[in-house]
């Protein structure tokens, strides 16, 4: 399959739908409809990586990240389908039982090998000797941009304005930096849940959401559940138990207390096959 022809299977622009939720007018950026499998922001960092092994002599793509990578989960199908040689590096405690992006991984045709994180620091070094085309993980670099512009380009054209403000969920930070370097004036609510946040270029611009609730990365919280629920209900939008839905819940305590903006955007990245994992790991709570 070419490049070309594995875009049509995406649905490219995405939808920007215009919800009311306890009252606040929002601009849902529905990237989570790109595709059933790679969506979001994992394809919007994927495809300008893609573009340049495509155009390159390399021969093999390799990235690193956990065993519940989305970047990682979406990194294996995307070379399945274009027939890309594809090895991951999985970091942290080995399980007993292959996690789900592990497991879709195998049956997408990628090499897998288990590493300790002490590794992550010289394993890229390693892969480039071999004509690897290396991808840090969560899919930052350069490359990424590309997809990114691409995502800006399909919101409205007044999207960089300094009353308008946009939700966004970050791990890597790529998108968060890629957008702030690609805009001039539209704030960013920023929300992190991983324990060791990255660091984002300074800016005035930026404004980091703090939740009501405590919770660790991946954790069981009934009132995160309620909420995600009582949002599903209210307007037809899945979100997910790791990034979005933790997002939209402190996005929208913030927005309560926040003055009155111009136009209220959310980036729904994506990421719903985490419910798999997470309803594995809390078959006892759910």
């Amino acid at each position: 399959m070419d490049f070309n022809f594995l875009l049509t299977q995406f649905i490219l622009p995405s939808p920007c739908e215009e919800i009311i939720y306890q009252d606040l007018h929002i601009r849902v950026k529905r990237d989570d409809l790109i595709h059933p499998v790679v969506s979001g922001n994992k394809w919007r960092k994927l495809e300008g990586h893609l573009l340049h092994y495509l155009n390159s002599n390399y021969t093999k793509i390799s990235s690193i990240g956990g065993a519940h990578s989305n970047h990682l989960h979406a990194l294996a199908w995307a070379c399945n389908q274009l027939k890309i040689p594809c090895e991951l590096n999985i970091y942290g405690h080995p399980e007993n039982n292959l996690s789900p992006t592990m497991h879709d991984a195998l049956l997408w045709k990628a090499k897998l090998n288990l590493i300790s994180r002490s590794e992550k620091d010289t394993i890229g070094e390693s892969m480039a000797k071999n004509n690897t085309y290396w991808i840090e993980e969560g899919g930052i670099g350069p490359s990424a941009d590309l997809g990114i512009a691409k995502l800006l380009a399909e919101f409205p054209k007044d999207l960089d304005h300094k009353n308008n403000i946009i939700a966004i969920a970050y791990g890597s930070g790529t998108t968060i930096n890629a957008i702030l370097n690609q805009t001039k004036h539209v704030k960013l609510a920023c929300l992190s849940p991983v324990k060791n946040k990255v660091h984002l270029d300074p800016s005035n611009r930026i404004i980091i959401l703090e939740e009501s609730i405590q919770i660790a990365f991946g954790g069981f919280n009934e009132k995160l559940l309620a909420f995600i629920s009582s949002f599903y209900e209210n307007t037809g939008i899945l979100l997910d138990p790791i990034y979005t839905g933790r997002l939209m819940m402190a996005f929208t305590e913030f927005l309560q207390h926040y003055p009155q903006t111009r136009d209220i955007y959310f980036l729904h990245s994506g990421g719903l096959q985490s419910w798999i994992a997470y309803n594995q790991r809390h078959a006892s709570k759910t």
